[in-house]
């Protein structure tokens, strides 16, 4: 056990990193919804090749849903401010924000490595959105403390890898 380690400073950065984590689970429902509904959607990189001759980032990167990852880090961002500070509204933003570009710098070393859209390429899958956030947080003056941020990334780990399975099982 850690000297000094704290629950509330675990839970603060719980708290920090949830909306990251729902922003980055909202463009999946967001584009099987849209599919769903027959709905077309529209790639990130517009289609464009990088000098490699590889896609940028692939057609499973939408504007919808960096859209949708945005706005539901702010919600989640708002629904923690209920019940505690209004600082998490700018950190659900942020955090949201950084999860989208997480992915998108994730897909974009996905597509370097030949790993085609929606395959799983370990680690980076899982916490590419979390490490972006905390880095966009941390440079936007949100106070993570090093070693609590590390202690968050294995909880963030399980927790998308068993959300992903569960997303498997029941969305269509």
């Amino acid at each position: 056990m850690m000297t000094g380690f704290s629950m509330y400073l675990l839970a603060w950065h719980f708290l920090i990193f949830l909306p990251a984590m729902a922003a980055n689970g909202a463009p999946l429902v967001t584009g099987r919804l849209l599919r769903l509904r027959g709905k077309k959607t529209h790639p990130v990189d517009g289609g464009r090749k990088f000098i490699d001759g590889k896609p940028l980032l692939g057609k499973s990167k939408t504007i919808e849903g960096a859209v949708a990852g945005i706005i539901v880090g702010t919600i989640v961002g708002l629904l923690i401010w209920v019940f505690a500070d209004s600082y998490f509204i700018e950190a659900g933003f942020i955090g949201g924000l950084g999860a989208v570009l997480g992915d998108m710098i994730g897909s974009f070393i996905k597509r370097r490595f030949n790993v085609p859209p929606g395959h799983d390429f370990p680690v980076l899958d899982q916490l590419d959105f979390a490490v972006f956030a905390a880095l966009l947080l941390w440079a936007l003056g949100v106070p993570l403390d090093p070693v609590y941020t590390l202690v968050m990334l294995p909880i963030i780990f399980v927790l998308h890898v068993s959300t992903n399975k569960l997303a498997a099982k029941t969305l269509p």
